[in-house]
């Protein structure tokens, strides 16, 4: 009862001399100054608990920061999902949704997963995604208007890349659903520049020089 009474007196004290509060230490350099009472790794400085009396942030004497875990290993560490948003409706999250559901989504005005965007305007995010096998990571997109977005490009996890397609699996490096321009566009089925791949409506046709039709491909 004693200590707790000239615990209180030191800290009141500090204060009304001072304007700052030190816990374990009679001179505080800071409006509110904590010292830790050990030196090794697991010597909490700081314990923060809510009202069930569950530790929600913990302060290492070497100064590791954990959120959610009461043994950080690093400088921050955090168990359970963390966002970092802006005015503008998008930012960075990590999801932590079961011991191996993993996501990681970067993007901006996201519709449908970070509960709230603004659908007069395009948006888009990367997601890097544990929970889907086939495609761990892919770049969405959406067009104004639009409440959803799609999936542009998709890397699957034998390393293919599909461009405008949601069929899985892959069954090539590449595959691409729909039209493909390499170079430049051709003008009325006339080359115009070298490595030109184009449809005429019949065949694939390929440009060996700057001029001139292309040759077919198949």
């Amino acid at each position: 009862m004693n200590k707790k009474i000239l615990f209180m007196s030191a800290i009141t004290l500090s204060a009304l001399t001072f304007a700052q509060v030190g816990i374990n230490t009679e001179t505080p350099s800071a409006t509110l100054d904590i010292v830790s009472s050990g030196s090794t790794n697991t010597t909490k400085a700081l314990e923060i608990n809510n009202s069930a009396a569950t530790e929600m942030v913990t302060v290492l004497d070497n100064g590791n920061v954990g959120i959610g875990t009461t043994t950080p290993t690093q400088k921050l560490e955090i168990n359970g999902s963390i966002a970092f948003t802006n005015s503008f409706l998008g930012g960075l999250r990590f999801f932590n949704l079961a011991p191996l559901d993993k996501v990681i989504r970067l993007g901006l005005n996201m519709p449908n997963h970070y509960g709230e965007s603004d659908n007069s305007r395009a948006g888009g995010f990367i997601s890097f995604d544990t929970r889907i096998s086939q495609v761990p990571v892919g770049l969405w997109a959406k067009n104004e208007n639009s409440t959803s977005e799609v999936l542009a490009l998709s890397i699957t996890n034998q390393g293919r890349v599909g461009i405008g397609t949601v069929n899985f699996p892959l069954t090539e490096s590449l595959h691409v659903n729909g039209a493909i321009i390499v170079g430049q566009a051709a003008t009325a089925n006339t080359c115009t520049k070298a490595g030109q791949i184009y449809w005429n409506g019949t065949n694939f046709m390929g440009c060996t020089s700057a001029s001139g039709a292309g040759v077919p491909l198949n």
